[in-house]
């Protein structure tokens, strides 16, 4: 998924990447280098997923492989 949806989702849902570094104690350029697959990070990528109500290998495909391996697993991953 293009960061600019990613980004537009959480928008549309009221969160910005200040209100997520505060709900995650982290930089909201931390948020944001994620969103933009800049950079990697388990926990904000989960955090953000089940904000969106979607799994990790749909927002970021390829970037998260032992996350996706554990959706697979459980039977939760969704269609792209």
């Amino acid at each position: 998924m293009h960061y600019a949806d990613i980004n537009a989702a959480l928008i549309k849902k009221g969160y910005t990447p200040t209100v997520l570094a505060g709900d995650l104690d982290c930089s909201p350029g931390a948020i944001t280098q994620v969103i933009r697959g800049k950079t990697t990070s388990r926990r904000i990528a989960t955090h953000i997923a089940k904000l969106l109500g979607r799994p990790v290998s749909q927002l970021w495909p390829g970037r998260y492989p032992t996350l996706e391996l554990a959706e697979i697993r459980s039977g939760r991953k969704k269609a792209a």
